[in-house]
């Protein structure tokens, strides 16, 4: 299997990358920031090399990275909430175009994952509620039925099986990643 993944020096993306790798994927990253080039070293040798996926060349898999809140709104969160929610849509309709050519799209929608993005925006809600930054995991996880943040590899090992054969009927599908968070 062969595997574009973005965003690749850190966090989800990172994590990601490390779980394709470990489960035999030849692994291309790409990331705007210039680490990723030792990302892609330490990984494997063979990983900075981009290799486009081609109709034909047998089964392949697109998954993107929305987030819940692509499914569900956040009060002074338009910008982030509508492009994820159009993330969403476009693996619907690129799921439909590209099938014929052998190739499936899904997506994962991550809820509280331990990145730095999480915690960074866990800190502009202390702020604007004149809480603490200690409190507000706790308060997160309170509303997570699991009890628990996510971690990245656990969105990695979701996009593992989207991209084995074991998911080979999957397609056009969100999979949330929220420990039951939108269940509520």
């Amino acid at each position: 299997m062969k595997a574009l993944v973005t965003g690749a020096a850190r966090g989800l993306g990172l994590a990601t990358a490390r779980r394709l790798a470990s489960d035999g994927a030849r692994v291309a990253l790409l990331d705007r920031d210039p680490l990723v080039e030792e990302v892609a070293a330490a990984l494997d040798p063979r990983a900075a090399a981009v290799e486009p996926m081609r109709a034909g060349e047998g089964p392949a898999s697109i998954v993107n990275i929305s987030s819940v809140l692509g499914v569900r709104g956040e009060p002074n969160g338009a910008p982030y909430c509508v492009s994820k929610a159009g993330l969403r849509m476009l693996t619907e309709v690129l799921a439909l175009e590209l099938a014929p050519a052998g190739i499936r799209v899904n997506a994962i929608a991550p809820g509280a994952i331990e990145t730095d993005m999480h915690f960074d925006h866990l800190r502009e809600i202390a702020a604007a509620d004149g809480t603490t930054f200690d409190e507000e995991p706790a308060r997160v996880r309170a509303g997570i039925p699991i009890g628990r943040h996510g971690t990245p590899d656990d969105v990695a090992a979701t996009v593992a099986w989207l991209t084995s054969a074991d998911a080979g009927y999957v397609t056009g599908q969100t999979i949330l990643v929220d420990g039951g968070g939108m269940d509520r």
